[in-house]
């Protein structure tokens, strides 16, 4: 019985999956439709990270070109924005307005190279003269010291010592001296001879003219004996001498020497550069490689007139002042009136494009991953250039206030989130006219790849 009932399940079976196969069998027919498979295959390849940032452009190479006051352009080939390229004319000038350009350099150079000549010469003279009055001084101390023993005692007709005498001024004379007296000594010495009869007006004399003093003969003018007027006058000479010297070691230093080789340099080098400009403005102005013209200042046939700040100086009253100086000497100030005194100012500026750059912060962390030599894209209003990472300072800057450029490069990954940032370059090959300088360009720097990933 339960033998059966299984068969009859099976035929039950059986029956009904002919049934589903055939009604499969007809709707595929009835649709007539076919479906195609793809077959895909894995396969291995390369991943490149790359940090990006905004930076701006800047040239590293540009050309001031520089014209005197009064000089006359005849031809102005270019205007500020155009594209020139290596060897193109820019302008023309007319000769003769350069007649007499240099007159002015070429006698500030001639003063200061005298006044540095004639330091060397007194420098030369002093040395000479020194060992001459060292042995009068040596001589003289010994007269000195034999006069003060053999000289009797004080014969007590001195007067009190005149109040006046505090006003005189013996700090320029201990000075004079090289404080080889003090101002103390001083006083005692001159208090003496006013109290023998001195003069305020006669003391003064002495001290002003001790540095060219010889001798001095007191006897008529204080009425002292013939010992104490050879005494008083040793004495006086001998601090006379001692002025000299200090005078002479001076010179002999030539303390000022290199402060007038430097004015010297300074008036050369301006010469030589004036020289240069005027030989290049006889010539005509030419683009000295491919650039843009980013500054003009020229209008043909009109004299130009510089805006810069020109410095008005006589070199010779500075000179002067240098030996008469009681203080320090202003050497920066000196050089400074030099280099802005030619009266020149820049007619145009060139901007070459062999090196313009665009310049940007990197983080503290995303300095690690960036190497000069880098590739990098530039992405300048939408014309990609290559580029390459030309420049990563070894010191980090502090950034102040609100810089654009830094929130950009953070919203894009590349800041360190610090107030601390390392200035970076990257050079940008074959700039077009979509390379802007002062513009904000787009930069995406391969710092990293990944094959067989």
């Amino acid at each position: 019985m339960k033998k059966t009932k299984l068969i009859r399940l099976i035929i039950v079976a059986v029956l009904l999956a002919s049934v589903l196969a055939g009604t499969v069998v007809f709707v595929a027919k009835k649709n007539d439709k076919r479906y195609e498979a793809i077959i895909m295959t894995a396969e291995t390849g390369s991943i490149t990270q790359t940090l990006s940032t905004t930076g701006t452009v800047e040239s590293l190479n540009k050309s001031d070109l520089q014209i005197f006051a009064g000089v006359v352009p005849k031809q102005v080939c270019v205007k500020a924005g155009d594209r020139v390229v290596k060897g193109q004319l820019l302008a023309t000038f007319d000769t003769a307005s350069l007649n007499g350009v240099l007159t002015q350099q070429q006698s500030d150079y001639n003063t200061a190279k005298l006044s540095y000549l004639n330091s060397v010469q007194s420098a030369e003279e002093a040395s000479a003269k020194l060992p001459e009055i060292i042995a009068q001084i040596e001589q003289l101390e010994k007269t000195v010291a034999q006069l003060e023993k053999t000289q009797s005692s004080e014969d007590g007709t001195a007067k009190a010592v005149p109040t006046w005498v505090d006003s005189l001024d013996f700090g320029k004379l201990s000075g004079l001296l090289g404080n080889t007296y003090t101002e103390e000594q001083l006083r005692t010495f001159f208090g003496k001879l006013a109290s023998k009869g001195a003069s305020k007006t006669a003391l003064t004399s002495l001290i002003d003219n001790m540095t060219t003093l010889n001798s001095f003969d007191f006897s008529s003018m204080l009425g002292l004996s013939e010992a104490d007027t050879a005494l008083v006058s040793a004495k006086v000479n001998l601090i006379g001498l001692k002025a000299q010297k200090t005078l002479l070691e001076t010179q002999q230093k030539n303390l000022l020497g290199s402060t007038y080789k430097s004015i010297m340099d300074s008036a050369q080098t301006r010469l030589t550069e004036a020289e240069n400009s005027v030989e290049k403005l006889k010539k005509g102005w030419y683009a000295e490689g491919d650039g843009v013209i980013s500054a003009m200042n020229l209008v043909a046939g009109q004299p130009y007139k510089s805006t810069a700040t020109q410095s008005s100086f006589d070199l010779s009253t500075l000179l002067s002042g240098l030996t008469s100086s009681s203080g320090s000497v202003d050497l920066s100030s000196i050089l400074a009136s030099i280099s802005g005194s030619n009266n020149a100012g820049t007619g145009m500026t060139v901007e070459y494009y062999d090196s313009f750059v665009a310049s940007f912060s990197l983080g503290k962390y995303d300095v690690l991953d960036v190497k000069v030599g880098q590739k990098c894209v530039v992405n300048a209003i939408g014309h990609e250039l290559e580029g390459e990472v030309c420049f990563i300072s070894p010191v980090a800057t502090a950034s102040s206030g609100l810089d654009v450029g830094n929130i950009i490069s953070s919203m894009a990954g590349s800041s360190s989130g610090g107030s601390n940032s390392i200035p970076a370059q990257v050079s940008i090959k074959n700039p077009d006219e979509s390379v802007i300088i002062g513009i904000d360009v787009d930069i995406d720097i391969e710092i990293d790849t990944v094959d067989n990933a």
